[in-house]
């Protein structure tokens, strides 16, 4: 199996019966907060890159309101972002997806 497959499986696994991460569930609520970290650290190095969420967006094929709400969190309902989404925005900010989860 590939490692994007082994992967969904295992985040399958893991959430199953709880909150289904990417299936259109709220947040565990435990996650909130590194979900937040996250958010930020992917706004610090899109702004130390000089661009802007309308960039972002479109070179990782999502909406800027998607991007918006990962950078700042503030939504109710705030939905995960899948390691897909984190490795294309690793890449276009150059940044390695390790160092978005560093404390």
């Amino acid at each position: 199996a590939s490692a994007y497959r082994l992967g969904q499986l295992l985040l399958d696994n893991e959430y199953r019966g709880v909150s289904q991460i990417g299936r259109g569930t709220q947040m565990r609520e435990e996650f909130r907060e590194k979900f937040r970290v996250l958010g930020l650290k992917i706004a610090y190095y899109r702004k130390l890159r000089g661009m802007t969420q309308e960039q972002l967006a479109e070179a990782i094929g999502r909406s800027v309101s998607f991007v918006s709400q990962i950078e700042a969190n503030n939504a109710a309902d705030v939905k995960g972002v899948s390691l897909e989404t984190l490795f294309l925005i690793s890449e276009k900010l150059e940044v390695p997806v390790s160092r978005l989860f560093e404390d």
